[in-house]
Parts: structure tokens; C-alpha cells; sequence
């Protein structure tokens, strides 16, 4: 795909988004002046992200450097209330606010549901920002929708974010995101070091949750997490089942993850020996988290799984589709390994087709192969 400026194929959309551009750049001229932030240990910062759980874990690493780098600033976070179950129990900000915006919005409301709930969250952050005393703002998210607008409207004084979600003339300053094949993590760090030049970054991955237990209970086990977010990277039930016929004599037991009623039907579809169990709907993330820190190996699709495991240096195989660079959400892990078609040449397309052949096109073999890897470390 070509580098645009926005990462979007609909073409209404992205006329849309050159229009809010071009109408916000009147908004930056007419309140034009020099902006100038003195960089010190007290700064109250917001940083903004509309992504959803797995965006979110991979900025809290950026933001936990940063808190390294600069100890005495206060780092706030403005998402998605989906996120909640996240950031409830973590320590990583100092505070929380929750924008819902409908085109973020996962769940299956009818659409009308989500304006009236964007417009409610709007309202309602909007007042619980504007009576916080920030310093400056950074827009994380370098998609639509992003918040720019949402942190004009707050006179937050300084405002910076990635020029590729529209809008960008609510910025005081914004810089262009070169879509590469590196990590989101590095984005982050390159967004946040314009403020703060001297971020260090060293690449670590830091546990979200810090009282989990160091001591397996279930013995050699594997975790399989075949949900994700965007129904159209799944991977072909019958495949899944013929993955657990190869491998179910290899663990003690196989643990099937994931939320909601359709990862539970999935699931039960793949309860196919006695030493596979459901844990469908039965986990906090802590416990979550504390079940991929002591698994033998994790079997997952691009999702918020892999980063759960990533601090642990879990065990990691990811089903993936040819969408993105396969660096730019990959966890920082070394211990992870990517199955994907790379072979077509609509690849990276960023949104994803029809057809989906990327995802299609791989085997229960390319899967084994990477299982192989992993298999011969026990054995």
C-alpha cells in the first residue's frame, strides 16, 4: 500500500477527513501563536489513544518509559471505556478519561445507540477535562477517529498528534506518520520524545500486573486464544480443530480463552479431548495474564493476547493476516513467532478485503512447522 496520509480505502471517509483538515486549518490560523512548553519534572500530561485493549497495552510500554525517563510527571490517559477492564487495576496512570466514539464502538448497539453514547461521553469528558489543569496533550492515535477536537474544545494548551486521523488543525503541532515496518511501540516513543527529548527507550516491555504468580498449576500447558477483535481475521474453525488433534497429546492440557458469547460458542466447538477445558468468560485479565506468564505456549490470532504474554517471554505463535507490516503490531518479544502469508501483493492493505485470502491461505502445516519450533524446547 502506498504511504497516504490517511489509512483508509473508503473513499468517503477520506474526503471526509481532507475536509476536516482543511476546515480546522482556519480554526489554527485564527488562533495562531508561538506555543512554547517548558519541558520540567511537573508537567501534567494527557495522552489520548481511541484504539482498543491490545493498542493500549502496547502504548502503557511508552508510557512506562517515559515515567522511567521523567519521574515526577503525572501521565493521564483519555480511551475507550472498553478498556476499562484494563486499566482498572493498573498502576501506569495517574488518572483516567473515558470518550467514546461510535466508530470506535465494538459492541453490537444499534448505531443510534452509539452516537447517543458518543455524544454522552463527550459532554461528560469534556467537563472532567476542562476542570484538570493540563499541560500539554499527545494524540497517540494515528487513525480516524483521533482527538483533536475533543482536546481543543478542553483549551488543553498544547495539543500534538499524528496528522493522519484528520482534524490535525486542532493540533498545535503535528508530524506525519511514515507508516513502516518497525513496531507501534516505536511511534509512540518518536510522538511522545517531541515533548520530551529525553525519553529512553530500550525496547523492554514492562508486566502490566505485578503480583502474579511465579509458579505454574497446571502443569506443561498450552493456551489457545482463537478470538480477536475483527471478526474477519479469524481463522477457519476446522482448522483449529485439526490444530488440537496435532498437538493435544503434547501438553497436560490445553486452556481454550476469550470474552463473549461467540468466543464461547467457538470454544465448545473445540472441546474435542478430555484435557481440553473452556475458560471462555472466566477470567480477569490478572488472571489472564498470570495463566499466559506460566504457559508452556501461547496459540493466538493478532490480538490482545499475545501482548498480555509478551512481558513473560511466553511462548508465542500468532496466526496472522497479511494486513499490516507484520512488525507494526507484532509484541516485543522475542520469543514470538509470526505464521502469515506475506506472498500477495495487495500486502499491507491496513483495512482488510472481502475475500481475506491472506488469512484463508494458511495451513494447519505452517502452524505445526512454528509448533515444532517450540515442541522440541520440552522435549
Amino acid at each position: 500500500m502506498k504511504n497516504k496520509k490517511y489509512f483508509c480505502k473508503n473513499k468517503f471517509l477520506y474526503f471526509y477527513l481532507v475536509v476536516s483538515d482543511f476546515l480546522s486549518s482556519f480554526f489554527y490560523i485564527k488562533r495562531k501563536r508561538e506555543f512554547t512548553l517548558d519541558v520540567n519534572d511537573s508537567l501534567n500530561v494527557l495522552i489520548c489513544n481511541n484504539g482498543h485493549l491490545g493498542d493500549i497495552v502496547i502504548l502503557m510500554s511508552a508510557v512506562q518509559s517515559l515515567k522511567i525517563s521523567y519521574p515526577n510527571v503525572k501521565v493521564f490517559l483519555l480511551t475507550g471505556s472498553w478498556n476499562k477492564s484494563l486499566l482498572t487495576n493498573s498502576n501506569v496512570f495517574e488518572g483516567l478519561f473515558y470518550y467514546d466514539h461510535w466508530r470506535s464502538n465494538r459492541s453490537d448497539s444499534r448505531f443510534k445507540n452509539k452516537l447517543i453514547r458518543n455524544v454522552i461521553s463527550l459532554l461528560k469528558v469534556r467537563n472532567e477535562l476542562k476542570n484538570y489543569k493540563f499541560d500539554a496533550s499527545i494524540d497517540t492515535y494515528n487513525f480516524y477517529p483521533n482527538s483533536a477536537f475533543l482536546l481543543y474544545i478542553c483549551n488543553i494548551p498544547y495539543r500534538l498528534g499524528w496528522k493522519n486521523g484528520g482534524y490535525s488543525g486542532f493540533y498545535n503541532k503535528s508530524i506525519n506518520f511514515n507508516m513502516k515496518n518497525k513496531s507501534m511501540a516505536l511511534y509512540h516513543i518518536e510522538i511522545i520524545s517531541k515533548i520530551f527529548k529525553k525519553l529512553q527507550f530500550d525496547g523492554s516491555i514492562y508486566p502490566i500486573f505485578n503480583d502474579l504468580r511465579d509458579q505454574p498449576a497446571h502443569g506443561r500447558y498450552c493456551v489457545i486464544h482463537p478470538g480477536t477483535g475483527d471478526k474477519k481475521k479469524q481463522w477457519d474453525l476446522d482448522k483449529w480443530q485439526g490444530l488440537i488433534h496435532k498437538i493435544h497429546n503434547f501438553y497436560d492440557n490445553i486452556y481454550i480463552t476469550g470474552v463473549g458469547d461467540d468466543e464461547y460458542n467457538l470454544a465448545t466447538k473445540l472441546k474435542l479431548y478430555p484435557n481440553v477445558y473452556i475458560l471462555v468468560n472466566e477470567l480477569s485479565i490478572s488472571e489472564f495474564s498470570n495463566l499466559l506468564k506460566n504457559a508452556s505456549l501461547l496459540l493466538c490470532m493478532d490480538s490482545l493476547a499475545a501482548h498480555l504474554a509478551a512481558p513473560y517471554k511466553t511462548n508465542t505463535i500468532i496466526i496472522s493476516t497479511a494486513i499490516n507490516y507484520t512488525e507494526l503490531w507484532k509484541p516485543l518479544n522475542e520469543k514470538v513467532l509470526i505464521v502469515k502469508d506475506s506472498s500477495l501483493t495487495c500486502s499491507p492493505c491496513i483495512s482488510g478485503c472481502e475475500t481475506m485470502e491472506c488469512i484463508k491461505n494458511i495451513s494447519i502445516d505452517d502452524v505445526m512447522r512454528h509448533v515444532e519450533v517450540y515442541k522440541l524446547e520440552f522435549n
